[in-house]
């Protein structure tokens, strides 16, 4: 099967975004987890489960396509590192999350105007879960408001 070319570059895009945002979400998971914050890694560790699910969808339908589904260009947070508290790893976070819904969405409307509609469907089923991604993160957020970071973090040990 064949598939438009900007479609396949832009699945390939996101296949190695998907693979820096499950790293960068291990990473980030095992620092919480490391400082004892065990309940904020596990939902880190959740997402970082779903970019590799995401990972497997956009590769099986590459290769649906006869197209490798080879990672390029990019680069992890440079950020990463054991120094970092929650609110520095949802800053890091959070952002990667709102520019991945929007280049999904991008890919979503180059599918709608090549007419490949399955494609579309896998992409939506992974936009869906990014957006509860960002909806996870900015819940922290505003826990951290609402109830101040140290009674959030207390609340995120064992």
């Amino acid at each position: 099967m064949k598939s438009n070319p900007e479609i396949v570059k832009a699945m390939q895009a996101r296949y190695f975004d998907e693979n820096v945002a499950e790293n960068q979400y291990r990473a980030h998971a095992a620092i919480l987890n490391n400082a004892g914050y065990v309940k904020a890694a596990a939902i880190l560790i959740e997402h970082a489960d779903d970019e590799a699910k995401h990972k497997g969808m956009l590769a099986k339908r590459l290769a649906e396509f006869c197209v490798a589904a080879t990672p390029f260009g990019g680069k992890a947070d440079a950020g990463i590192g054991g120094e970092m508290k929650l609110p520095e790893i949802l800053d890091a976070e959070l952002p990667l999350e709102v520019k991945a819904s929007a280049d999904y969405n991008e890919l979503i409307r180059l599918c709608c105007e090549n007419g490949d509609n399955d494609t579309r469907e896998i992409i939506a089923k992974i936009l869906s879960d990014e957006t509860d991604h960002i909806n996870d993160l900015e819940r922290i957020l505003g826990n951290i408001e609402d109830i101040g970071l140290e009674n959030l973090l207390q609340a995120m040990m064992n």
